[in-house]
């Protein structure tokens, strides 16, 4: 299952649901994004909400792109490379589950929401609340390039 913190919507609350942001698969989405391209993961304890146990359809199109990227992640964290097939294969068959409508198995929801809270707090650590999309956009790009360049699995 995907889930969310509540203190993720009360940071966006000024910005959400306005614009482009119409769902809460809006704010997962970009806090997982900046998580896997930051490489940050913590914990999801305490009250949490949530959300659907598969991708809704404004992010369907993208479902292979997203696990391939978190798999990236997952592979990068532990130094096997795509090469070391013994190892990937080992990694892949603990999180993909091709039985399931996300292909994901109970294992991956917990580390992509690990993933996606992590990035929630580099957000906050690194932008401040938002109160304005256009502006909250531009800097989350700005800090979405800047981690992924960082970042020796994605640079």
């Amino acid at each position: 299952m995907f889930r969310l913190k509540p203190e993720v919507e009360s940071w966006f609350s000024n910005i959400f649901p306005k614009g482009a942001l119409k769902s809460k698969w809006d704010l997962y989405y970009l806090c997982l994004m900046v998580g896997l391209g930051g490489g940050r993961s913590e914990p999801v304890t305490g009250e949490r909400t949530d959300m659907v146990d598969y991708f809704i359809e404004d992010y369907k199109k993208s479902q292979k792109l997203i696990i391939s990227l978190f798999m990236c992640a997952e592979l990068g964290k532990f130094g096997i490379q795509f090469s070391d097939r013994l190892m990937a294969k080992e990694i892949l068959d603990k999180y993909l589950n091709p039985t399931n409508p996300s292909f994901l198995t109970n294992n991956a929801f917990q580390r992509m929401n690990e993933y996606s809270y992590g990035g929630f707090l580099l957000l906050a650590e690194n932008l401040g609340k938002p109160n304005d999309q256009a502006t909250f956009l531009m800097q989350y790009e700005d800090l979405l390039n800047r981690l992924a360049n960082e970042n020796a699995t994605w640079a």
